[in-house]
Order: structure tokens, then C-alpha cells, then sequence
């Protein structure tokens, strides 16, 4: 079968998207939460624009892997615990009930971090060509079988992923040196954030138990907005809300 043109719509990013401070937080107190948010280093999100750009760089098995983890916030345990049955194409949904753990003693299969990490995830219908193309090419067969395996069928590890990805390389030749893989997770937040998502949504999306990052990346994405406003104007500011209107169905929670 000849493998599906990636159609994604790649809607124009106007200034670099804000770099937020961000963690996963206990379901302790907000206040305190907040503050331990903020005394984290910042981590760099990628444009919409560098986000495919990276997908054209990754070898083919990690295409459908970098667009789904960045479009659905995924942690590495989650998305390479996925199976098939955790995906819904019609719904374009994405069921995190499970994830990959790395104790003494081996990988093992346990429970997402907390109950709020048991989610049920919304992706956008751009990334679905490459998503099925996947399943078709690298999938392991069966409702049970893992979306993301290694060559050999098992379950991917994540001190193996270097040799399989040159990601030194590319995120050099993003312009983004300090890039980690864990900051596709983040920028996919920044981006749900910047469409307009509601507290809520963000929450359901990151499956945090406490409001408080969610609020992090909306204060990020204001201060965004207002410096847009002093340095470039009204006519960005239209443009911006354009983008934003454009892309606001892809982070919006499953109905």
C-alpha cells in the first residue's frame, strides 16, 4: 500500500510561542502548588511550524509518535503503553488508563500518576493520515497490540530512544538546542492554552488533579497576548485570533 501524503494544515504562527514555567503538581494546595510551578526551569515550546518540521526530520516509525504525543499532551509511559483499542479514529480520541514504569526489576505495566491521569483525550483530524498509516505499517496486530512498539514488537524503552532518533541533531537543526522529548508534552499544553481552553479542559487534557498548571499556561498565554498587542499591533492581533479560532476544535475535550 503506498503510504498516505501527511495533509496537515499548518496555520500561521505569528511571534515565538511563550516558554511557561511548568510541572506536574500534587493535589495539595493550589497556593503552594503554584508556587512550586514557578520555581522549575523554563522549558522552550516549539511553533506549530517546528512541530512539523520536526516530524519531517524523525524516521518514519516516529512520525504518527511526535504528532500524537505533542497534539495530546502525552507523557513517554503513556503513549507507548498505548493499544489499539485505546484509540478511537472515528472520535479521534486517545484512552489513557495505563502506563509504563521503569522499577528495579524490569518495565513494568501500572496505573497513569494520579487518578486524574486516567483521561480520555481529544487529537485534531490533521494528524490522522500519518496516525493510520502508522497502525497499518508499525502497529502490533490485535485489539491489545501496542500502537508504538520496537522493531521486535515489545514494548519501547525509553534509554533506547537516542539510538533510534537522532534528536541531538534535529533539535539543532530546529534552533531549539535544549529541546527535550518531554517538551512536545509542553508545547502541546501551550498550544490547547493559546486556542482559548478552559481550565478545565487543560486539566483533563495534562490529567493533573490541581488546577494550578493549567492556570500557569493561561496567565503565560495573557501576558502573551498583551505583549503581542505593545510590539505588533492590531493587525496581529486580528491575525492571532484567526490562528487561534482556526486551531481551537483540536484541543477541546471529547464530548
Amino acid at each position: 500500500m503506498a503510504r498516505p501524503v501527511l495533509l496537515i494544515s499548518r496555520p500561521a504562527m505569528i511571534g515565538p510561542i511563550p516558554t511557561v514555567r511548568v510541572n506536574v503538581l500534587p493535589a495539595a494546595s493550589t497556593s503552594s502548588a503554584i508556587a512550586r510551578a514557578f520555581s522549575f526551569a523554563e522549558r522552550p515550546a516549539l511553533s506549530v511550524a517546528q512541530v512539523y518540521e520536526l516530524v519531517e526530520m524523525v524516521p518514519e516509525r516516529w512520525k504518527a509518535f511526535m504528532l500524537l504525543k505533542t497534539f495530546a499532551s502525552l507523557r513517554w509511559g503513556e503513549i507507548t503503553a498505548l493499544r489499539r483499542r485505546d484509540v478511537d479514529l472515528r472520535k479521534r480520541t486517545v484512552q489513557v488508563s495505563r502506563q509504563f514504569v521503569s522499577p528495579p526489576g524490569g518495565l513494568q505495566v501500572g496505573p497513569p500518576k494520579s487518578l486524574a491521569g486516567v483521561r480520555m483525550v481529544s487529537f485534531p483530524a490533521a494528524i490522522m493520515p500519518e496516525l493510520v498509516h502508522h497502525l497499518e505499517r508499525f502497529a502490533v496486530p490485535g485489539d491489545d497490540g501496542l500502537i508504538f512498539p520496537n522493531e521486535h514488537g515489545q514494548p519501547f524503552l525509553r534509554g533506547n530512544f537516542a539510538k533510534a532518533v537522532p534528536w541531538q541533531q534535529i533539535r539543532d537543526q530546529l534552533g531549539v538546542p535544549e529541546l527535550d522529548l518531554h517538551d512536545l508534552r509542553h508545547t502541546g499544553n501551550t498550544l490547547a492554552a493559546q486556542s482559548g481552553a478552559s481550565p478545565r479542559d487543560l486539566m483533563v487534557r495534562m490529567g493533573h488533579d490541581s488546577p494550578a498548571a493549567a492556570l500557569i499556561y493561561q496567565h503565560a498565554n495573557r501576558a502573551a497576548d498583551e505583549g503581542h498587542r505593545c510590539s505588533h499591533g492590531s493587525a496581529t492581533q486580528r491575525t492571532r485570533a484567526v490562528g487561534s479560532e482556526a486551531k481551537s476544535e483540536q484541543f477541546r475535550g471529547p464530548a
